[in-house]
């Protein structure tokens, strides 16, 4: 991950492209500009074995996890444009599997590093992994911590735990001398009731007259940076219960929804440590109900050499339900350790290795567990 560097090893070429799709500005060329948009990307393939322990059912898959292909081309001084096509799982329309989706497509105007402004489709910066959760090749994880996880959309819901996508974003920063910087964000996107039924009209646009709205600051001192993140909507995530708990059918339409995140990172000679916390409340307005969730994790890294990196990471997920129906509580642990051998500018070798724990937890009723193990190897191609 960003605080992860390789030491040394060869990573100007993919530096080069990630320094692209960070969004710092890249420089103009001072003829030419005019020339075709370079076309850069990688991908991720893996396997891996899946061990149910209560019932010894095992599972082991090959799948292209994830392939990015990237657009990047300088419009004129100070501008610039960006795409980001991603497919996950193997995709392949003929057989139905995983998913293709335009993730990026903006344009930046980058006067300097202190401002910069980007409109169009654009991952938005939150905590410090949501930007740059798809750079598989510069990440030392095959399966990354599980909200930033694309290959898992549709077992996760990701969305309710980051913003994905947003529409405009103004951003940079102000140096204090010493190395000391103050970054900052703000940007806007749509909310979560984007229509995706073509009975209804217009698909892929917002049903509300609101906005989805978020910020990040944070601080970076030579090798350390925490930030502090927010964002704020509304969202449709209770309607239904109206028929259940009483009330009138736009009860729980347009509830307040804020994601808080925090995250911390550091570099120390070969040692590298990033964690991130992040908690999703909701406003509900109503005595019967309390829903929140939580996701965090932290990892802690070496450099062996410049080509072996070795990690321990440990990932954790709350989901809290209290209502009138069916008070819950959902956990999921997965502590996992693994390594990343960079062979060049291009390739890397992945391995992971974990132990997870599904536990829903129902008052009254004895707690249902679910452990796994999980053990993975994979190959990420820079081209």
């Amino acid at each position: 991950m960003a605080g992860f560097k390789r030491v040394s090893c060869g990573v100007p070429a993919i530096f080069a492209a990630v320094v692209l799709v960070v969004g710092h500005r890249a420089p103009v060329r001072a003829e030419g500009w005019r020339d075709g948009p370079d076309i850069f990307g990688y991908f991720q393939a893996q396997f891996y074995s899946q061990t149910l322990l209560e019932t010894q059912e095992e599972t082991n898959s090959f799948n292209l996890q994830q392939l990015n292909l990237f657009l990047a081309h300088d419009l004129a001084p100070h501008w610039s444009a960006f795409v980001n096509v991603e497919a996950v799982n193997a995709f392949s329309s003929e057989h139905n599997w995983g998913s293709l989706n335009i993730e990026e497509a903006w344009v930046r105007f980058a006067p300097n590093d202190r401002f910069q402004l980007k409109l169009g489709l654009l991952i938005p910066k939150f905590n410090r992994l949501n930007e740059i959760k798809n750079r598989t090749p510069v990440l030392p994880y095959i399966m990354r911590p599980l909200v930033y996880e694309a290959s898992l959309a549709n077992e996760v819901a990701l969305e309710e735990y980051i913003p994905r996508r947003a529409y405009a974003q103004a951003y940079g920063y102000f140096g204090f001398g010493g190395g000391l910087k103050l970054d900052y964000a703000v940007y806007l996107g749509n909310t979560a009731a984007v229509n995706g039924d073509p009975t209804r009209g217009q698909t892929g646009v917002d049903t509300t007259e609101a906005l989805m709205g978020g910020v990040r600051i944070g601080l970076r001192y030579r090798d350390a940076q925490f930030g502090v993140s927010a964002t704020g909507e509304p969202t449709d995530f209770f309607v239904g219960l109206e028929d259940t708990l009483g009330g009138s059918p736009d009860r729980f339409r347009d509830v307040p929804r804020a994601r808080l995140g925090v995250d911390f990172s550091f570099e120390v000679w070969r040692f590298a440590f990033e964690s991130e916390y992040i908690d999703v409340v909701y406003d509900e307005d109503a005595p019967e109900i309390d829903v929140n969730k939580r996701f965090a994790y932290l990892t802690l890294g070496i450099h062996a050499t410049e080509r072996w990196f070795f990690y321990l990471s440990h990932w954790y997920t709350k989901q809290h339900f209290n209502d009138l129906v069916e008070p819950s509580e959902v956990r999921f642990y997965l502590p996992n350790m693994g390594f990343a051998f960079t062979k060049d500018d291009h390739v890397t070798f992945k391995a992971q290795f974990g132990t997870g724990e599904h536990r829903t937890e129902v008052p009254g009723v004895a707690a249902q567990t679910q452990d796994f193990d999980y053990t993975s190897f994979a190959v990420s191609v820079f081209f």
